[in-house]
């Protein structure tokens, strides 16, 4: 492509993932291919083909983390723009587990522009069972090696985008099942050590246990710590364990031979709702019925003025094809 806002991107993508049933994988290049360009680009390929790039280091992690049948989930929201405010958000949910090959899973539900929490974690159908991202997650660990049809004994949740305002409302709507929902926030400081670890004098300790961490580290005057807030843990993780998988989940990225400023289960849920919003946002993407057009200013004639979004019913996603949903397509 020419750019990587190109427009063609979201048609392709459709074309590809939700018709054919073919993993693929855009190039824009840049007016100099260096090394570094054309390393990350082989990295996303071999990882949307189902190889692995990278493993933690850290065996001690990984075997308490297979031992304990630990699933790690990152859960984010794609909102649309101020002038898209009629347009579906897109939640997201990413399973990862830590074996001798890492796996990651997304999991992806559309639900009403700007909602805060997660519409779809959890979502009951009429014959008692639940079609939500959570259970849709669960089905996915089990097929891993060592987890076939065994439920995890500990869940790890990161979630993102939420101010301190809504802690008590995840707590009640999104964390009922999950065993820990840390929750990162960035914020910059002077450049740091990697690594480096701050809980407490600027910390609140009234409240529940947080601490920053920067993981990574930047060229000088970028470093960007990460603020992460523990809001529930049951599995008795001590700060010290904490912060170590934290700084461990930076590291694991499958497309980057650089360090993250979050951890990568949230990385990844953030890349697969953008990569779903394109295609979604691609012409003819979602179901041709009249009804849920009408709410799509870009896919219909009709003006902004025409929605209705007291009664805005959320229309269903494209749904990927064949083995593209199995795979890290969001890469």
């Amino acid at each position: 492509m020419d750019t990587q806002s190109s427009d063609i991107y979201g048609a392709l993508m459709r074309k590809c993932h939700v018709e054919a049933g073919i993993n693929t994988h855009c190039i824009a290049p840049k007016a100099s291919m260096d090394e570094q360009y054309l390393t990350n680009v082989v990295l996303k390929i071999n990882a949307k083909l189902g190889g692995c790039n990278f493993v933690l280091a850290d065996e001690a992690l990984v075997s308490r983390l297979n031992d304990n049948r630990t699933m790690i989930l990152g859960v984010s929201i794609c909102h649309g723009s101020l002038s898209e405010s009629d347009i579906p958000s897109i939640a997201v949910g990413v399973c990862s587990v830590y074996g001798p090959k890492p796996e990651h899973r997304a999991s992806v539900r559309a639900q009403s522009p700007n909602e805060k929490m997660v519409a779809s974690l959890y979502k009951p159908t009429e014959n008692g069972g639940d079609a939500g991202i959570f259970r849709e997650l669960l089905a996915y660990f089990n097929e891993f090696a060592k987890n076939r049809k065994r439920l995890p004994e500990k869940i790890i949740l990161f979630r993102s985008g939420v101010s301190e305002s809504l802690y008590d409302e995840v707590l009640e709507s999104e964390s009922e099942r999950g065993d820990s929902s840390p929750r990162r926030n960035d914020d910059s400081r002077e450049d740091v050590p990697a690594g480096t670890v701050v809980d407490s004098d600027i910390v609140d300790p009234s409240m529940h246990y947080e601490f920053y961490i920067c993981s990574h580290k930047g060229i000088t005057g970028t470093s960007c710590p990460t603020r992460y807030t523990v809001l529930h843990n049951e599995i008795d993780l001590t700060h010290e364990e904490l912060q170590q998988l934290v700084h461990s989940l930076s590291y694991s990225c499958q497309t980057s031979t650089t360090l993250l400023t979050e951890v990568v289960p949230i990385r990844y849920a953030q890349r697969a709702a953008a990569h779903i919003r394109k295609i979604s946002m691609a012409k003819d993407a979602y179901v041709q019925d009249p009804d849920v057009l009408s709410r799509f200013s870009v896919l219909t004639p009709c003006s902004i003025q025409d929605v209705n979004l007291v009664n805005f019913s959320t229309p269903p996603l494209p749904r990927l094809r064949g083995e593209v949903q199995e795979t890290m397509f969001f890469c």
